[in-house]
């Protein structure tokens, strides 16, 4: 089972929509969506997580940012220390900021062998001048994540990886529709519009990482094209830089293989859900 840190949006052509689709991919292994500000004010994300939980009625119970103060439910910081207690995986998909708070409040060993982390580059040189998001928004929260010596398995998606990765948008809302989600595909349709200006295509950062996940962990069978590797890492700057010294993490690689792969399993889980 798995407590997924996030922070949906939808509706935005401003704010990336990709949180959503890994929602999605991971709808029946999750027990438990932690939301956190990010891609939007945590009241959005937290609202955003709701609506997706309610329109697909999936099982998964959501929960606050702590900033929203809301006593009378339990909050991500909340459910991510509890989590560490737990034999569930993490995936984190949206600034550590909360993650690293309970990381720092827990002194005794994990029960959680696996962490699973879209975040930071290897070597993109535009990062160099646009910085990835979850790594940046919080470097010191990434920094212990990553390198907390306590976890079994790092997986680590990097930017350089997901941004080779361009899906057609008019594709993606057309298969959205077909499956009677008018309202997913109008919550996309105006990200899509700016990532294809921007990107030449929708690129789904998280959902690459959702698919990663469940491929680790044999939820779904994969082709033996999905490569990764094994190095020793830690951050700096938010960037991933490998070091004798560093931790050791598995991280996924470019493969043009890749965003079919992920795009298949979209719409097959999907076909689960409805």
């Amino acid at each position: 089972m798995i407590s997924l840190l996030t922070d949906p949006v939808l509706g935005s052509w401003r704010r990336d929509v990709d949180d959503v689709l890994a929602i999605i991919m991971l709808a029946s292994n999750l027990y438990k969506i932690a939301t956190t500000e990010g891609n939007g004010p945590p009241s959005l994300t937290y609202k955003t997580a709701l609506e997706v939980k309610e329109k697909l009625k999936l099982k998964a119970t959501v929960h606050p940012s702590p900033k929203l103060g809301l006593s009378s439910h339990q909050n991500t910081l909340e459910v991510l220390k509890e989590t560490l207690k737990s034999s569930h995986d993490i995936v984190s998909i949206a600034p550590n900021t909360y993650l690293y708070r309970a990381l720092d409040s827990t002194t005794s060993t994990y029960r959680n062998h696996l962490i699973t982390i879209m975040g930071g580059y290897l070597n993109n040189k535009l990062l160099r001048i646009i910085p990835e998001f979850n790594f940046w928004k919080d470097e010191n929260a990434a920094k212990k994540v990553v390198e907390d010596d306590r976890w079994d398995d790092r997986l680590i998606v990097p930017i350089d990886t997901t941004m080779t990765i361009k899906w057609k948008c008019n594709k993606l809302i057309r298969h959205l529709i077909a499956y009677n989600l008018t309202w997913l595909a109008k919550g996309i349709k105006p990200w899509c519009t700016t990532s294809r200006v921007l990107f030449g295509g929708f690129i789904p950062h998280d959902a690459i990482a959702a698919y990663f996940y469940k491929c680790w962990t044999g939820i779904i069978y994969c082709s033996n094209k999905i490569k990764y590797r094994k190095t020793n890492l830690i951050v700096k700057r938010s960037k991933l830089v490998e070091t004798p010294n560093g931790v050791k993490a598995f991280v996924l690689e470019p493969s043009q293989y890749l965003g079919d792969a992920v795009l298949s399993d979209l719409f097959e889980s999907l076909h689960q859900i409805l």
